[in-house]
């Protein structure tokens, strides 16, 4: 299934926190996190349309070169998932990074997502290390990496 991918705007914050409340359950951003993000903040936060619909999220991070980019959060609400928008979302987003300069882009995901983890294995991102109660409760999390200029 394709989506119409795009940048987010202000107006576009309802949609995205729609998607934000449905998606998780814990360490959400807030709509004064997400308004930063949209005005202020050095990062791309693109959408996923379908039937004229906001489907889907996706926000990297910019921080000041040579650190690598960071995919801070992306998510799909339910009934499009396993449909590849997110592969979508992430190649486009990753486009954008490589024309601005990174060389590297990282992620956290929490250990028990294996089908998460199992999409950025496909798209090249390589675990780098583990990070010991890096989420609420106590959860583990993995940091990954993706090396853009391979």
């Amino acid at each position: 299934m394709t989506v119409k991918i795009r940048n987010a705007s202000t107006k576009d914050i309802s949609s995205i926190l729609f998607i934000e409340n449905n998606c998780f359950l814990s360490e959400k951003i807030s709509q004064r996190q997400l308004i930063y993000l949209l005005t202020k903040g050095k990062c791309i936060v693109l959408v996923g349309e379908k039937y004229s619909k906001i489907v889907s999220y996706c926000i990297y991070l910019k921080p000041t070169l040579p650190k690598p980019a960071r995919l801070y959060s992306i998510a799909v609400l339910e009934n499009f998932r396993g449909k590849g928008i997110a592969k979508q979302l992430i190649t486009y987003g990753l486009k954008n990074i490589i024309l601005l300069g990174y060389n590297r882009i990282r992620l956290e995901v929490r250990s028990s997502e294996l089908n998460v983890q199992k999409i950025y294995t496909q798209m090249g991102f390589e675990v780098i290390c583990k990070l010991p109660s890096y989420y609420e409760n106590s959860k583990e999390g993995l940091r990954m990496e993706l090396n853009l200029k391979k």
